[in-house]
């Protein structure tokens, strides 16, 4: 089911809201039209918010929600508060495995 473009403005407002508020530390938004357009951002995510290993895109991007999770490394403890949206994702399973 598509959105007729409807959604993006919607979510592109909760997270300027959210931000604005204080409610989130980090915003990351991947335009997940593809397996690769969602590992080419999460994997620039994590280069740019944390020391990710100069690894493959694949892993950088693996990585990425491990940052995320409170309390999983000693070293970077992630953000927080965050969100991230995933704008034009039609298949989910362009998301296994990340």
């Amino acid at each position: 089911m598509r959105w007729s473009g409807w959604a993006s403005p919607l979510a592109a407002d909760y997270a300027r809201t959210a931000l604005v508020e204080r409610a989130v530390d980090v915003v990351v938004w991947v335009t997940a039209t593809d397996r690769a357009a969602v590992i080419g951002r999460l994997a620039q995510a994590a280069s740019e918010l944390y020391s990710a290993a100069q690894d493959a895109p694949e892993a950088q991007a693996c990585s990425f929600p491990v940052w995320l999770t409170p309390g999983v490394s000693a070293a970077d403890n992630g953000p927080g508060r965050w969100l991230a949206v995933f704008d034009d994702l039609t298949r989910p399973s362009d998301l296994d495995g990340l």
